[in-house]
């Protein structure tokens, strides 16, 4: 494994650090270091365009009147078929998913977020997609479970009979598009910082972050003035801990 260090320096204003760095390497990112002062702020990496963080993709699902049996629902490749009212669901794997249709409207909805979530069901066999939220005004907002652009391309589509039982769209994205991420974190050092189990990308505390460039230029944005708080790039060639490089 190498290590080339690409850039070190000490942020001690409220003005942004702009580093020269290169589209689709990979690099680690270490900020703040043992007696830093952010005097209570924050810095935050981003890409010279300005994304700092990746989103899932999500879309819409309205049932706002009664299934009826026989109707589907599928979600990437996985079926979901209604069952009569009192049938027994006994099919729930990866391809395929079978929902019993509930006494009322609002039974139905959640039944139809228990077999997407896979709870509530002694099946318990979530979908390897997406999430689902809990119908609010007849609609679920489905989330994909990975996020990043890819989310963009899952399948939404239905053979339901009332027509006004539809998606927002033929795929996940209309609700949230799907955006990649910016990096993922490796190590927070500090335990206890406002971001140890919050924002992956702002550090109020000493952090360290590994990322793939999308853009040449990463800028360290500061909330405001802070004091002494150093940095250390480095590209690397595979993904590794260096909790002590640069100190």
């Amino acid at each position: 494994m190498s290590v080339e260090i690409i850039q070190r320096g000490t942020l001690t204003s409220a003005a942004a650090s702009l580093i020269p760095i290169i589209t689709g390497k990979r690099y680690i990112l270490l900020l703040g270091f043992e007696g830093d002062n952010f005097n209570s702020n924050t810095i935050t990496p981003k890409f010279t365009d300005g994304a700092n963080s990746g989103d899932a993709a999500a879309g819409t699902l309205t049932v706002d009147t009664q299934p009826t049996a026989g109707d589907t629902f599928t979600i990437g490749s996985r079926v979901y078929t209604f069952l009569a009212e009192g049938a027994r669901a006994t099919k729930a794997n990866d391809s395929a998913a079978e929902i019993t249709i509930g006494s009322d409207l609002a039974a139905t909805q959640a039944a139809i977020v228990a077999a997407i979530n896979g709870t509530g069901s002694f099946l318990n066999q979530p979908d390897p997609l997406v999430t689902a939220g809990d119908f609010s005004t007849n609609d679920s907002v489905l989330t994909a479970r990975t996020v990043g652009t890819a989310g963009n391309g899952i399948a939404t589509t239905e053979t339901f009979t009332g027509g006004t039982n539809v998606f927002d769209a033929a795929t996940l994205g209309t609700t949230t598009a799907g955006t990649d991420t910016f990096g993922r974190i490796s190590a927070f050092p500090t335990a206890g910082s406002s971001d140890s189990s919050g924002s992956p990308l702002a550090f109020s505390a000493h952090g360290q972050i590994e990322f793939t460039a999308a853009e040449n230029g990463l800028l360290l944005v500061p909330s405001g003035a802070v004091t002494s708080v150093r940095y250390t790039l480095a590209m690397i060639d595979s993904v590794g801990n260096f909790g002590n490089l640069g100190r």
